[in-house]
């Protein structure tokens, strides 16, 4: 009876003030809305597991490492046996893609957000692409120049042409053909950024001017390395 009591108390109050049951009403709605949506921000950025990635949790960030040089250094090096299986580098840059050839809907050039990348990036993200095959290390050293795409480009551009490797492509100007295309939903590393072209970090001075991957002053470039199992 006692809890009763009270509930019939709280009521009677309630009742006795509705403008300001009201406004406490609105307060602890808006309080529960706010911290749900900061939740769901959270929980996109930091918590839910990045798509297409093989055990994220084994993937670190590698500090101290900024140019082509000295990535080609710790890559060569003895220094990866043991914890790390892999290491990568990449690059951001945001680049002009269009079809040559194409014509009518969505033929004019088109602003994306693209990577150049080493070799190994797919291998030590752990992803599989849906159509053709990822970059590896002998594309660094390729005189023709080949480009991954991401998913929603392919079906943009490409209207989801499974025939699309082997097409061709420019990338600010400069022809690639298309190797493969990332899985759905394949953002790599970065949340919150959705990048559409991958190509070998060597052809960076063909599609950025001026960038010189042989001078170790240039430290833009990202690292990142897979951990071995159980280190």
């Amino acid at each position: 009876m006692g809890r009763f009591q009270e509930l019939r108390f709280s009521l009677r109050a309630l009742a006795r003030s509705p403008g300001f049951s009201l406004v406490a009403v609105a307060c602890l709605a808006v309080g529960v809305a706010a911290a749900t949506a900061i939740f769901s921000l959270a929980n996109g950025l930091f918590l839910r597991p990045l798509p297409g990635l093989a055990e994220p949790g084994r993937l670190v960030n590698v500090g101290g490492l900024g140019s082509y040089p000295d990535f080609r250094d710790l890559r060569e090096s003895a220094g990866l046996a043991g914890s790390v299986v892999g290491v990568a580098a990449f690059l951001d840059r945001q680049v002009s893609v269009d079809l040559p050839g194409a014509a009518g809907v969505g033929a004019e050039a088109q602003a994306v957000l693209g990577q150049l990348v080493t070799g190994e990036y797919f291998e030590v993200l752990g992803s599989r692409p849906q159509q053709g095959r990822f970059l590896s290390r002998a594309d660094e050293d390729e005189a023709a120049p080949v480009a991954v795409i991401g998913d929603r480009l392919w079906r943009d551009r490409f209207g989801a042409d499974p025939g699309v490797v082997g097409r061709a492509l420019r990338l600010n100007g400069v022809s690639f053909t298309v190797a493969g295309v990332a899985p759905e939903g394949f953002i790599g590393t970065f949340v919150g950024l959705r990048f559409d072209v991958w190509v070998p970090i060597t052809a960076a001075p063909r599609i950025a001017a001026g960038f010189d991957l042989d001078d170790r002053s240039i430290d833009r470039l990202e690292t990142v390395a897979r951990l071995a199992a159980g280190a």
